[in-house]
């Protein structure tokens, strides 16, 4: 499915509402930055600045926002990460999601041609039960779907800054052959140290 993406570039975007509202009720609280926080990227957005980072919706034909991303590119690592990609409840299982995601990765890749891989975290269907397990499982094979693959041989923790820590799987979608102890570099410069090596690398 054919999606175009807006961006997000005022606090005043009644868009944004929109944004905050899909966010907070599709993630986890312990995976939810605060919102202060994405406010002030916001800002940083709409002054001008320089920045990696981009928070968009992709509006369907009636104007009415149906799903969010929020994702960050860099030159130096030549890496990007993807920090949030929902759906609207109501509008899922029918390829918006793949769209989004189609156009993320298109759109870097025009942006940024020397970009060498897409990095982002999924929650561990073995640290859940019963339906969030399921969830956890469509979650990875929704992105194995659309190319990318999961970096084993690592422990990673995400943190939010204001929640416990949760232990967190990484998956890799490369724009370019990697090794995986590439992989494992790219993850670590754009997710940091909380990526580490446990075991052999590999990226199945």
């Amino acid at each position: 499915m054919h999606v175009t993406l807006t961006d997000i570039r005022s606090l005043e975007d009644e868009r944004y509402d929109a944004y905050l509202d899909l966010y907070q009720t599709s993630f986890p609280l312990n995976e939810q930055m605060l919102v202060s926080a994405l406010n002030r990227t916001v800002r940083e957005i709409a002054s001008g600045e320089e920045t990696a980072s981009a928070i968009v919706v992709a509006p369907d034909d009636a104007g009415e926002v149906v799903a969010m991303a929020h994702y960050e590119a860099y030159d130096e690592c030549r890496g990007a990460v993807l920090w949030y990609l929902a759906v609207a409840p109501g509008k899922r299982g029918i390829g918006i999601g793949s769209g989004v995601y189609k156009a993320i990765t298109a759109r870097i890749l025009r942006e940024r041609p020397s970009t060498r891989a897409f990095v982002y975290e999924v929650e561990r269907p073995e640290d859940a039960e019963g339906h969030h397990r399921t969830l956890a499982e469509r979650r990875i094979a929704f992105y194995r779907r659309n190319g990318a693959k999961l970096l084993g041989g690592i422990r990673y923790t995400q943190s939010v800054g204001w929640q416990p820590p949760v232990p967190m799987h990484v998956m890799v979608h490369e724009f370019e052959r990697l090794s995986p102890e590439a992989a494992y570099e790219m993850a670590r410069s754009l997710l940091g140290e909380a990526v580490e090596q446990v075991g052999p690398l590999a990226l199945e």
